[in-house]
């Protein structure tokens, strides 16, 4: 898996507004999602409760950064 790169490395690269969208989005994803030891407890104790945290977690995430349309 590659790094993302910086907005100021896309600039250089005269990449389109769209994807240095997309590039500032997934940045402030990967800030905002709980580590992956988190979610990993999370879908483990809702498979033991019944319950729904970890997607809510993660649907909270991707709404509060919603990608353009």
């Amino acid at each position: 898996m590659t790094d993302q790169k910086t907005t100021e490395e896309l600039n250089a690269q005269h990449v389109s507004p769209y994807d240095l969208a997309i590039n500032q989005i997934v940045q402030n994803r990967k800030r905002a999602y709980p580590s992956i030891e988190q979610q990993l407890d999370m879908l483990y104790w809702d498979k033991i409760n019944g319950t729904e945290n970890w997607q809510t977690a993660i649907d909270a995430v991707k709404q509060q950064f919603p990608k353009p349309e």
